[in-house]
């Protein structure tokens, strides 16, 4: 009886420590594959690697560096969060595929990102153009058009902080919810709820096919923590204005970004902005789909209100927000291919016209007050009126709803420089305006 007793504790004790050595290989495995597959991109290195008869994998004090951001990420740990230990058992060998079955969480506990090298916005911006980066950029701010170090180390920031978990719950045989929750602490929280019709989702990751997925509905959450507060002190201070005119003047700037980006929006959607950069708070927006929405018919949207077109519901600090339009514009998505014109072979002579026409910087001082765009060798693009330019500096003035913006720019930055004017410059005259092409 001893013999068998002692036996069975054997077997038990063996088939613990079997198993958790069978989880700590294909971790390895996993991880080591992760690396090879993107050492060029990215360097990613950890301590250990612990489970628990919960089904939860952790991986262990990771540090984590993209070479495109130049920057590292510090996690405490990574949890992969599965519904039960033999769960965990069964479905861990299938990761190396990309295969997530079982896997219900990954959750992400607490992450430290100095501020150093680039930012997230920064590399986007490099990557698929300064357009993505108009919608939540900084506005009516000085010289800044976004949130920088030096910005946040004035909020009292010294590193960002973060904790994530993204939740996968099978609501039905045909519908998936997918839980994301981001809180940034001293920058606020954002909760998104989404679900998808389940045919869009393969077995593995690789086999994903972003076209063929279906939203069904989605509700976005974002509470601020008083981060608009600091950030509208810190602006409002550079330029001697109240919040409240910073506010105002912040989001008639953000609408007018929006329509060179083919958003357009009106002044429902623009006092939102307002409210919500005065009040700070919480908003919500849901989104209630009158039938599935496919991912690949999104060229389908252009010229609609899309607030009737999703059934967005705006709540600021649970108040309604009603009567909102936002439009993609065809004509900017779908620019009309451009016209091609047979040359005329009679001379026809024209009084001189006006247009926007090249210009050198040194020629610049015979057209102050005159109309001027200048683009950056970073890429940013400023137009406005000509007040002043010397050796060290050129200075810009835009009118932006009731405000002005004034812009000082660097000659050394600038690449093309171009002036509202004839083909010929007449020294030391601006020509009117007024005269147009006859």
């Amino acid at each position: 009886m001893k013999k068998k007793l002692f036996f069975l504790i054997f077997l038990v004790v063996f088939s613990i420590l079997g198993s958790k050595a069978f989880i700590a290989l294909f971790s390895y495995q996993i991880i080591e594959k992760i690396k090879q597959d993107n050492q060029q991109n990215v360097a990613l290195t950890y301590e250990w690697i612990s489970s628990d008869f919960n089904g939860i994998l952790s991986i262990h004090d990771v540090v984590i560096t993209p070479y495109a951001l130049k920057r590292t990420f510090y996690f405490e740990k990574i949890n992969l969060h599965y519904t039960a230990y033999i769960d965990l058992l069964l479905n861990l060998s299938f990761l190396k595929s990309g295969n997530f079955s079982g896997l219900n969480e990954v959750e992400i506990p607490d992450v430290r990102i100095p501020l150093k090298g680039r930012d997230l916005d920064e590399w986007v911006a490099m990557e698929y153009g300064v357009a993505w980066l108009k919608p939540l950029g900084l506005y009516a701010c000085g010289q800044k058009d976004r949130v920088d170090h030096e910005i946040l180390q004035s909020m009292g920031v010294d590193e960002l902080h973060a904790s994530l978990s993204l939740k996968r719950k099978v609501l039905s045989s045909n519908l998936d919810a997918f839980d994301l929750s981001l809180n940034m602490f001293q920058l606020g929280k954002l909760d998104i709820h989404s679900e998808w019709l389940s045919d869009g989702f393969p077995v593995q990751l690789s086999g994903l096919d972003l076209n063929e997925l279906q939203l069904q509905s989605l509700s976005l959450t974002h509470q601020e923590g008083g981060y608009f507060r600091r950030l509208s002190n810190y602006c409002s201070g550079l330029s001697g204005i109240t919040r409240e005119d910073y506010s105002r003047l912040a989001a008639q700037s953000w609408q007018v970004a929006m329509f060179d980006i083919g958003v357009l929006s009106d002044s429902v959607v623009q006092n939102l902005y307002h409210d919500y950069l005065l009040q700070g708070g919480k908003l919500k927006v849901q989104m209630n789909l009158p039938g599935p929405f496919k991912v690949d018919t999104y060229s389908s949207l252009f010229d609609q209100n899309l607030v009737e077109r999703f059934g967005l519901t705006a709540f600021l600090n649970n108040q309604a927000v009603t009567g909102m339009s936002l439009v993609l514009s065809g004509k900017h998505f779908r620019p009309p291919a451009p016209v091609v014109v047979k040359p005329v072979e009679e001379v026809i002579i024209k009084a001189p016209f006006k247009a926007y026409r090249v210009t050198t910087y040194d020629d610049l001082v015979h057209f102050m007050d005159g109309r001027i765009k200048v683009k950056m060798k970073d890429g940013k693009a400023y137009e406005g009126i000509l007040k002043n330019t010397n050796e060290y500096r050129l200075n810009i003035s835009q009118q932006l709803g009731v405000g002005i913006i004034d812009y000082e720019l660097k000659p050394h930055q600038v690449e093309v420089i171009e002036v509202w004017r004839t083909e010929d410059i007449i020294k030391n005259v601006v020509l009117d305006d007024k005269v147009d092409e006859k």
